[in-house]
C-alpha cells in the first residue's frame, strides 16, 4: 500500500460509483469549504454535493481533508460537532443489535458490501475482537482519513450499543508498514 500516491491512479477502482452520504455530512460540518471540492468532478458546483459519486471523487476529497484539515484537526472537528457516522439506520441496528459484537458486524458488512476500496477482516480471541482494515485499492494520502473515521465509527457503535454506559474502550490503532506517519 502506498499511503502518499495519489487518488489518480487508482485505475477502474476510481471510476466505480458510491454513496457519498458521509462527504454530505462532512461538508455540512465544515461549512462546505470550496477546497473541500478541489480537484472533484464537481468541483465548480454551488449546488449540494451529488449524493452518488465516483470512488476518485470520494478520495480527492479525502486527501482534501488531510491537506487542509489534517487528521487530528478533522478528528476534532467530528467530536466537537458530534457528527453520528453512523447514519439513522445504522443506529437503529447497532442499538437494537442483541449484542454489541452482532452490531458491529453489521456495520463492517455494510463497510465491506459498500465500500470498493475498503476489506474489514474480524479475528476473534478469548477475550477480544480485533477489526482490521485494509485498502484493497491504492487510497492515496487517504488513509490517515479512512481509519481514523473508522476508529471513531467502531467508538459510536460501542456508545450506542452500550446505552453510552460502556466502561471501558480500548481502540488499538496501527498503520500499514508503508504509511507516512508524518501524516498523522
Amino acid at each position: 500500500i502506498s499511503a502518499t500516491a495519489s487518488s489518480d491512479g487508482i485505475g477502474d477502482v476510481g471510476r466505480m460509483r458510491m454513496h457519498a452520504a458521509a462527504h454530505i455530512q462532512f461538508s455540512e460540518m465544515m461549512g462546505d469549504p470550496e477546497w473541500y471540492r478541489a480537484g472533484t468532478t464537481f468541483a465548480v458546483s454551488n449546488g449540494p454535493i451529488p449524493s452518488i459519486i465516483s470512488v476518485a471523487d470520494d478520495l480527492r476529497m479525502l486527501e482534501n481533508i488531510v491537506e487542509n484539515m489534517g487528521v487530528v484537526g478533522f478528528a476534532d472537528r467530528i467530536l466537537e460537532a458530534r457528527v453520528r457516522l453512523l447514519g439513522r439506520s445504522g443506529l437503529l441496528v447497532v442499538y437494537h443489535a442483541p449484542t454489541l459484537r452482532d452490531g458491529v458486524d453489521v456495520m463492517v458488512e455494510a463497510i465491506n458490501r459498500t465500500n470498493p476500496y475498503l476489506h474489514i477482516e474480524k479475528t476473534l480471541g478469548p477475550d477480544f475482537v480485533a477489526y482490521k482494515l485494509r485498502p484493497v485499492a491504492s487510497v492515496g494520502s487517504a488513509w490517515p482519513i479512512i481509519s481514523t473515521v473508522f476508529a471513531l465509527t467502531l467508538q459510536q457503535c460501542v456508545s450506542v450499543a452500550s446505552h453510552d454506559k460502556a466502561n471501558t474502550l480500548r481502540i488499538d490503532v496501527s498503520a500499514p508498514a508503508a504509511t507516512d506517519l508524518r501524516q498523522y
